[in-house]
């Protein structure tokens, strides 16, 4: 009822929007694995877009103490179905979600103002995450905050959003932890 009827989801249409869950024997309503999803999104012809996510922390290295940041890993598909934009730079692309790709993050507009000051020249940027350098592609508008509907409920925001990078040796068929929608 908050959701739908007293503060809607920020995203155009948000009547749109469905959660996709796996039925489990052992409960009512699982997170996808990894298999799911992709046969769901390469067979389904009833979603206009079907995406995944999980949450997840990473450090920050590199711009001061480490720092461990809020963050999420997306499918290069999530911000077209959602109808969101980056302010600044791109989003994600298909072939950024290839493991051997160069990696790519999107920061907050949050995260962006206390960090690097609004900084325009952020996009481009290198930085360092969990070790690895990844290349900052943009910015995301002041109210995208969250993609986990737990999240959105308690107003827990998120720094930063990096592709899914998933395959079947790290993800394999019945490890459930990905929110489809």
């Amino acid at each position: 009822v908050n959701a739908v009827l007293l503060r809607p989801l920020k995203y155009p249409d948000p009547q749109e929007l469905v959660l996709v869950s796996d039925m489990q024997p052992s409960s009512t309503e699982t997170p996808a694995d990894y298999a799911e999803y992709l046969d769901w999104r390469d067979q389904t012809q009833i979603f206009q877009h079907l995406a995944a996510h999980f949450n997840t922390t990473l450090t920050l290295t590199g711009h001061g103490d480490p720092q461990q940041l809020w963050g999420a890993r997306m499918s290069a598909n999530a911000l077209p179905a959602l109808g969101v934009n980056p302010i600044l730079g791109r989003g994600f692309r298909q072939e950024d979600e290839v493991r051997s790709s160069e990696r790519v993050a999107l920061i907050s507009y949050g995260f962006w103002q206390r960090q690097f000051a609004g900084d325009p020249k952020i996009v481009g940027q290198s930085i360092t995450l969990d070790t690895f350098p990844f290349t900052v592609i943009g910015v995301l508008p002041h109210t995208f905050r969250a993609l986990n509907p737990i999240d959105i409920q308690i107003g827990q925001e998120r720094d930063v959003w990096i592709p899914l990078r998933l395959n079947a040796e790290i993800a394999p068929r019945g490890l459930h932890f990905l929110t489809v929608f």
